[in-house]
């Protein structure tokens, strides 16, 4: 039974997850539609303008797991974009673009004591 609820939880997230990529989508065309400046990798459309969040610790950048940013400038020639991490700004190798998602809208975890604790999406445009 244990091992049941567990693979509930973990469908219940991946369910999310998926509803937040989808809202993530439907948020950017409304707010910031992507236009002729944009570079499509790892299932993302990235435009100038669009709010993005670091998915992975990266020590040599010195951004992490979490940090938001906006995406401030695509260099089609350099196979660059850049992100203003709160007026810092940091750039990233088009093949570096799996370690950022859309962050219009994410998921939150409430983590506590109990193994059933409460996940749901939030929107955070």
């Amino acid at each position: 039974m244990r091992s049941d609820r567990r693979t509930g939880r973990r469908r219940s997230r991946l369910s999310l997850r998926l509803a937040a990529r989808s809202l993530n989508i439907e948020l950017q065309n409304a707010l910031n539609p992507p236009g002729e400046r944009r570079i499509e990798r790892f299932g993302w459309t990235l435009c100038p303008g669009d709010k993005v969040m670091q998915v992975e610790n990266d020590y040599d950048k010195d951004v992490y797991n979490g940090d938001l940013g906006v995406v401030s400038r695509i260099d089609i020639e350099e196979s660059e974009l850049s992100v203003d991490f709160d007026g810092r700004e940091v750039t990233y190798g088009f093949g570096e673009l799996d370690e950022l998602v859309l962050a219009y809208a994410t998921t939150i975890h409430k983590s506590g004591p109990h193994p059933d604790a409460p996940t749901g999406p939030v929107c955070c445009a």
